[in-house]
């Protein structure tokens, strides 16, 4: 096989001798390493949720929520102290309280949305192996040195907070970008989901080893699971720097019918030198309508997540097993929806049954309008244990179905500054994750009631349904005239002449 000679990176491979035919699949190997970085940086984020429990002295504070409206459900174990509570450790070392403790959780947000808008130009500008890498390596050093640092001053640990949201910031662009260039579009919504559902997986597994953790881990518990999580990302670094590289066609091991068929069914050029149209992407309201409807999947996400455990507790009086298995059991149907669904997403647009925006608008739409009436059932539902939690598991289910439509729509939009599209949804979505608990807390924190807690659940069912009707009304999956960049002269005349080779290599990777 003679060598191709290509000066730009947009350009069918760089200049190097390759395997005409690898048994080994790159572009697997390169989403497996980003799924684990999604995992491992989920786990980080997620660790404080579990280890606060046995880091707070919880005897030491004075409660200020013994009081509770009695009209909360009948309690199937006959125990009137519905004040009870099961928290790991309660001999922890930090005397801090209920607010203390939010702004503890809640600092990483501010963080996170800051690097958004700045992560998606980074993500447009600069090599992305080394951002994503980089970005992991620093969450990691910051997850290890938690422990001591939250020792030293809670004001310290605010300011870690920020500082690993900062970092993760950047992630979820440079993520997408990297996907942009490595999943073809008959692959696209699987490999993607595959990429996301890490989060999941990460929510699934964390908790339960943080407890065990907690309880049984070195230097006083609680820390090692910062020692643990970590070290595993710190790892996980070096095997990136090893493996990875930015594009197909940069890869070294890559073989050139693989690389060809990336190239071929990616659907965008990317240039090495790009100015992102900042303007047009903020102005451009395809973009702002998938914000919205992302807004109301992370707001009734954060809901389902972080504010579940309480109302199993509170509400429905659930025992701590029975908790954690019903809130495993939701993450994992979630996760196995996500999957199903995306797969069938793909042989669909294959197939051409359907037009890309078509699934995009029924995975999307008619997924956030059937989760906001799971919500609303479990309203009606009331003390019905069965059907509140059939109904949780339904809303959970579906929201998983989602996936099918949100994990792509930034490619699908722009995908040569897919990563850029992708820092402006997710800096608006992860807004939900600073104003869900306020509003959750305003509601219940002095009035642990079926009624409060309705009141919740209806404010989630609304986001939904404005969310769902919005992107059904003018939601699109179809390239933005905006975010069309022509290929150089010399790589259209170049791709004419290997247009045989290309063909040849779609029979034999497809």
């Amino acid at each position: 096989m003679d060598e191709f000679d290509a000066s730009n990176d947009s350009v069918f491979f760089s200049v190097r001798m390759r395997k005409s035919i690898s048994c080994v699949r790159y572009r697997y190997v390169t989403i497996f390493m980003l799924f684990c970085a999604v995992f491992l940086t989920y786990s980080m984020r997620c660790s404080l949720n579990v280890a606060i429990i046995a880091m707070v002295n919880n005897t030491a504070i004075q409660p200020n929520d013994t009081l509770r409206e009695p009209t909360g459900c009948p309690n199937p174990y006959n125990d009137t102290s519905t004040n009870k509570t099961y928290n790991i450790g309660l001999d922890g070392e930090f005397v801090w309280d209920q607010i203390t403790q939010g702004y503890v959780l809640d600092t990483f947000f501010y963080g996170y949305i800051i690097t958004q808008l700045p992560g998606g130009w980074l993500a447009e500008n600069v090599n992305n192996k080394y951002l994503f890498g980089i970005s992991v390596l620093v969450c990691s050093l910051l997850t290890i040195v938690t422990a001591p640092v939250a020792r030293w001053s809670v004001y310290a640990l605010y300011a870690l907070r920020i500082l690993e949201g900062l970092a993760q910031g950047i992630i979820y662009p440079s993520l997408y970008a990297l996907l942009a260039r490595w999943a073809p579009i008959q692959e696209r919504n699987l490999l993607m989901t595959i990429c996301n559902a890490g989060g999941l997986i990460g929510t699934i597994i964390i908790l339960p080893v943080a407890a065990v953790l907690c309880e049984d881990g070195i230097d006083g518990g609680w820390p090692s699971v910062f020692y643990i999580t970590g070290m595993a990302g710190c790892i996980w670094c070096v095997c990136w720097i090893t493996v990875a590289s930015e594009t197909p066609e940069k890869h070294p091991h890559i073989s050139e019918q693989e690389a060809a068929y990336i190239v071929e069914n990616r659907g965008a050029v990317f240039p090495n030198h790009r100015t992102v149209p900042w303007c047009s992407i903020l102005t451009s309201h395809k973009v702002w309508v998938y914000a919205i409807a992302k807004f109301s999947i992370s707001w009734s996400f954060y809901t389902i997540l972080i504010d579940l455990p309480t109302y199993l507790k509170n509400i429905l009086h659930f025992e701590i097993k029975n908790n954690s298995f019903l809130s495993s059991a939701v993450n994992i149907g979630q996760l196995l929806i996500a999957i199903i669904f995306s797969y069938i997403a793909d042989r669909l647009t294959e197939s051409k049954r359907a037009s890309v925006t078509m699934v995009r608008k029924t995975y999307m739409s008619v997924c956030l309008l059937l989760q906001a009436a799971c919500l609303l059932g479990m309203t009606w539902a009331g003390c019905d244990v069965m059907t509140v939690c059939s109904l949780l598991l339904a809303a959970s289910g579906i929201s998983g179905a989602v996936y099918a439509a949100d994990v792509a729509l930034p490619v699908d939009l722009a995908p040569e500054f897919a990563g850029s599209v992708m820092g402006l949804a997710n800096m608006i979505c992860n807004i939900s994750g600073i104003f869900t608990p306020i509003v959750v807390g305003y509601l219940t924190e002095k009035h642990q009631s079926v009624d409060r807690w309705n009141m919740v659940f209806y404010i989630a069912a609304a986001v939904n349904s404005i969310g769902g009707l919005t992107f059904l009304l003018f939601g699109s999956a179809e390239v933005q005239p905006w975010a069309i960049v022509e290929p150089p002269e010399d790589t259209e005349n170049l791709a004419d002449n290997d247009h045989t080779h290309r063909a040849h290599s779609h029979e034999i990777v497809h």
